[in-house]
C-alpha cells in the first residue's frame, strides 16, 4: 500500500522551526486526542486530502463569521462511551449532562449548517454520519429543571419519597424549634444556638450543661467548649429520615441507570457527536493560528510552478507582533526549468531565515494549515523534503561539522528525486575553503541532475558563476544597504549578493592598512566578481529606490485622478440634478398653463361639470406616466429585486460578494476565490464597497 504521508522526523521539524507551530496548535486545543494528533502531525501528500483539510478550515472560518454559529465549549465523551459499552453501568449525572450538552451543540451546528444555504460541502462531508438528536434533549428536558435539577415527578415512585421526606423534615423541624425554645429559656445554648452533623440538625450546647440535654452528643468543637447534640424527640424521625433518603438515592440511581441505558441505545450516535466535536476542537486550533499570523489558503498547483508571494515567516511574524516590529515579507518562483535557486549575501542578512521560511511554509501546506502568504500564491504538493540547516555538531555521535554536512549531502544525493524539496543552508562550508569549493561545485552538478527543487544559501563566488551560466538554476541575494552598510532582508530574485566583508570589516574599525593588504592578497578576479556583484546590487538597490520612487507618484498621481473623476462626478450629479429640477420646473409650467387655460373657459361661461371632467383626465393622464416596470424575483411572499453585477451583501455576516449568476430564487456570488450559492432572501445590496 502507497503511504500518502510525508515523513518528517524530530530533526527536521526543529530545524524548519515547524515544532514551534506545533506547540502553538497545542496550546489553542482542549482535547488530550487532538495534543496527541497534533504532536504526530500527518504532513499529507495527496492533493485530495491536502485540500480537504484546507477547504475545512475554510469553511468553519467562513461559518464562524456568522452571528448564529453556535459558542463551541470541548467536551471530552471518551469516558461516556466507554461506560456506555458496559452492561449494567450508571453514568453519572455529570456524564449525562456532558451527553446532553454535546448533542444539544451538535444539533445547533447542524442547524446552522442547513439554515444558511451555502454549499459547506467538507463541513457537511466530516458531519455526514451525525444527525440531529432530539430525542437525547427531549429525554432530558423531561425529567430535568433548566437549573439541572431532578424534577419530583422524574418517576412516580421518587414523588412519593420526596413528600414523604418533605413531611418529615417539616416535623423535624417542628420538634427541633421546640426544643430549642426550651433550652435557650434555659441558659444552655451557645451563641451559635444550633448546626448540622452529616444532614442532621443538632443544638449547640456550652459543654457544662451537655449532661442535662436528653439526646446523642455527635461532636464537640475544637476547644471542648461546645457540644452538638441531637435532641431525643428528633432521633427516632431523624432515623427514619436517613431511610427515605437512601430510598430517594436508590431511585435517583434507578432513573440514572434507565438514562443509560436509553443512551446506550443510542451510542453510535453520541461516537459520530463526539468524533465531530474532536473535530471541531481540531478546527478550533487550526483557525486561532490562523488568526494568529493572519495565514490564508492559498493555490494548490499539481505542476511544479511555484509561486510564493508575500511570505512571511509565521514565527517571525508572531514574535515581531509582539514587539511591533514590522515583518520583511518575501516573494521566491520555482518551476521545472529554474529549479534550483541560490542565495547569496552578507552574513546576518537574513538567508537563513528566508530559507527556513519557505521550508516551514511547506511543511504547513501539507499539513493542512493556513500560511501566512498573499492568497495568489501557488504551492506544488512534494513527496519528500531534505534539509541541512545548522552545524549539528555533537559529541555523541562525535560528528564534526563538515562531516555531518557530507553525511547530509549524500543521504540528498542517494534519496531526493524530482518530486522532493531540498533546503541547503551554508553549502559547501565547514572545510578547507579551496578543496571545499570544489568538491561544492561537483555537488552542485549532481544536484541539478536530481531534478528537485532546491533552495540553498552560500558565499562561494564559483557557485553564483554556476548558478548563473546554468539555464536550471538562478541566483538570488538579500538586500544590502552599502552607504548605512545595513541588511535589508529582502530577497531579490535575478542575481547573486555580495558578502560585503571588507566594507563590514572597515565599518566595525579595522585599519585601511590591514584591508588593503587583504586586497593584494586576494586574487584579483575574486576582487572583480565581488566589485562586479557589488555594482550590480548597488544598482539593484537603486532601481528598486526609483521604482518604489515611480510607485509612490503613480499612487499620488492615481490619488489626484480619483480626486478628480470624484469633482467630475459631482459636477455631472449637479448637473443631472439642475436637469431634473429644470424637467420638473418645465412639467409644472406646462400643467399651470392646463389648469389656467381651465380657468380662462370656466370664465368665459363653461359649465363647472365640464371642467371638472376635464380636470379629472388631467390627473389620470399624470398618474399614468409615473408607471414603470421593474424586474422582480419573489418568493415566500417576498420580493427580491438583483442584476448580474450587483455586490451584495450575506446577512447576519460580514462577507461581501458580486453576484455572477442569477436563477430563480438564488444568485452565485463571487467572494474572493470562491464562488457560493445563496438564496435571494440571505442577500442585501451592499451600497458602499471597501476598498
Amino acid at each position: 500500500m502507497i503511504n500518502k504521508n510525508l515523513k518528517i522526523d524530530h530533526k527536521l521539524k526543529n530545524e524548519l522551526e515547524f515544532n514551534k507551530i506545533i506547540k502553538i496548535l497545542n496550546e489553542n486545543c482542549k482535547s488530550e486526542f487532538n495534543k496527541i494528533r497534533i504532536n504526530n502531525i500527518e504532513v499529507y501528500k495527496d492533493e485530495k486530502k491536502i485540500n480537504y483539510h484546507l477547504n475545512c478550515l475554510d469553511e468553519f472560518k467562513f461559518i464562524k463569521s456568522f452571528h448564529e454559529y453556535p459558542r463551541f465549549k470541548y467536551i471530552d465523551l471518551s469516558d461516556c462511551i466507554k461506560l456506555l459499552k458496559i452492561s449494567n453501568s450508571i453514568l453519572s449525572k455529570d456524564q449525562i449532562f456532558n451527553i446532553y450538552d454535546a448533542v444539544n451543540w451538535s444539533n445547533s451546528f447542524l442547524y446552522v449548517l442547513k439554515k444558511l444555504n451555502f454549499d459547506f460541502q467538507n463541513l457537511n462531508i466530516l458531519a455526514k454520519d451525525v444527525f440531529i438528536n432530539k430525542n437525547i434533549i427531549k429525554s432530558i428536558n423531561n425529567i430535568f429543571t433548566s437549573k439541572r435539577i431532578l424534577k419530583d415527578k422524574a418517576s412516580e415512585n421518587l414523588f412519593k419519597l420526596r413528600k414523604s421526606i418533605q413531611k418529615l423534615r417539616k416535623k423535624i423541624t417542628i420538634i427541633f424549634n421546640s426544643q430549642k425554645k426550651i433550652y435557650k429559656q434555659k441558659g444552655f445554648l451557645s451563641d451559635i444556638e444550633e448546626s448540622f452533623y452529616e444532614g442532621i440538625m443538632v443544638l449547640a450546647i456550652s459543654s457544662e450543661y451537655k449532661r442535662k440535654i436528653k439526646g446523642i452528643n455527635r461532636r464537640q468543637s475544637k476547644s471542648g467548649s461546645i457540644s452538638f447534640i441531637e435532641p431525643s424527640g428528633c432521633i427516632e424521625y431523624n432515623r427514619d429520615l436517613a431511610i427515605l433518603l437512601d430510598e430517594e438515592n436508590k431511585e435517583i440511581k434507578k432513573i440514572y441507570s434507565k438514562i443509560t441505558n436509553d443512551f446506550s441505545n443510542q451510542i453510535y450516535d453520541i461516537i459520530n457527536v463526539s468524533f465531530l466535536i474532536e473535530e471541531i476542537d481540531f478546527l478550533t486550533a487550526k483557525n486561532k493560528l490562523s488568526e494568529l499570523i493572519n495565514g490564508v489558503k492559498p493555490i494548490i498547483n499539481l505542476s511544479k510552478n511555484v509561486k510564493i508571494l508575500d511570505a512571511l515567516h509565521p514565527i517571525l511574524a508572531i514574535e515581531n507582533n509582539k514587539k511591533k516590529i514590522e515583518t520583511v515579507s518575501q516573494k521566491i518562483k520555482i518551476n521545472d526549468k529554474e529549479r534550483l535557486i541560490v542565495i547569496s549575501g552578507p552574513n546576518a542578512g537574513g538567508k537563513s531565515v528566508t530559507l527556513k521560511t519557505f521550508g516551514i511554509l511547506q511543511l504547513m501546506i501539507q499539513s493542512g494549515l493556513f500560511v501566512p502568504v498573499n492568497c495568489k500564491s501557488k504551492f506544488t504538493i512534494y513527496d519528500s523534503i531534505y534539509t541541512d540547516i545548522g552545524d549539528n555538531q555533537s559529541i555523541e555521535n562525535e560528528l564534526s561539522t563538515y562531516s555531518y554536512k557530507l553525511k547530509k549531502m549524500n543521504q540528498i544525493l542517494n534519496k531526493a528525486n524530482s518530486n522532493s524539496f531540498v533546503l541547503i543552508d551554508e553549502f559547501g562550508s565547514g572545510s578547507d575553503p579551496i578543496l571545499g569549493g570544489e568538491l561544492a561545485s561537483i555537488f552542485f552538478q549532481e544536484l541539478i541532475k536530481l531534478k528537485s527543487q532546491i533552495i540553498l544559501t552560500t558565499h562561494y563566488g564559483k557557485i553564483k558563476v554556476m548558478a548563473d551560466n546554468n539555464v536550471n538554476s538562478i541566483n538570488a541575494s538579500m538586500q544590502f544597504d552599502e552607504n548605512k552598510l545595513k541588511p535589508l532582508y529582502k530577497l531579490n530574485l535575478g542575481h547573486p549578493g555580495s558578502s560585503f566583508t571588507l566594507e563590514v570589516a572597515k565599518n566595525v574599525g579595522i585599519p585601511e592598512h590591514i584591508i588593503k593588504k587583504v586586497k593584494k592578497s586576494i586574487n584579483n578576479k575574486v576582487i572583480k566578481l565581488e566589485d562586479t556583484i557589488k555594482n550590480y546590487h548597488f544598482k539593484a538597490l537603486e532601481f528598486e529606490k526609483r521604482k518604489k520612487l515611480l510607485d509612490n507618484s503613480e499612487s499620488k498621481l492615481l490619488k489626484k485622478n480619483n480626486l478628480l473623476d470624484d469633482k467630475i462626478k459631482l459636477i455631472n450629479e449637479k448637473i443631472n440634478h439642475q436637469k431634473k429640477n429644470n424637467e420638473l420646473d418645465n412639467k409644472y409650467r406646462q400643467l399651470g398653463e392646463k389648469v389656467s387655460k381651465l380657468i380662462t373657459i370656466y370664465k368665459n361661461g363653461e359649465s363647472i361639470k365640464k371642467i371638472n371632467i376635464e380636470f379629472k383626465k388631467l390627473i389620470e393622464k399624470e398618474l399614468n406616466k409615473k408607471k414603470s416596470k421593474r424586474t422582480i424575483f419573489k418568493k415566500n411572499d417576498k420580493k427580491y429585486s438583483f442584476k448580474i453585477g450587483d455586490n451584495v451583501k450575506i446577512k447576519n455576516s460580514n462577507q461581501v460578494g458580486k453576484i455572477i449568476e442569477i436563477d430563480k430564487q438564488s444568485a452565485k456570488l463571487q467572494i474572493g476565490y470562491a464562488n457560493l450559492k445563496v438564496d435571494f432572501s440571505n442577500l442585501k445590496i451592499q451600497t458602499k464597497i471597501k476598498k
